[in-house]
């Protein structure tokens, strides 16, 4: 699963400090590098 935050600089920061440092794993990312390469297509 992959998501997507948008909100106030201060409020990103801060719920930023609760992010595991590896919270992404490489499945999801290679995932979403193919879909992020395939849009610009």
């Amino acid at each position: 699963r992959l998501g997507l935050l948008i909100g106030a600089k201060n409020t990103v920061t801060e719920l930023d400090k609760l992010r595991l440092p590896y919270n992404i794993n490489t499945l999801t990312q290679v995932s979403a590098n193919f879909l992020l390469q395939e849009k610009d297509e």
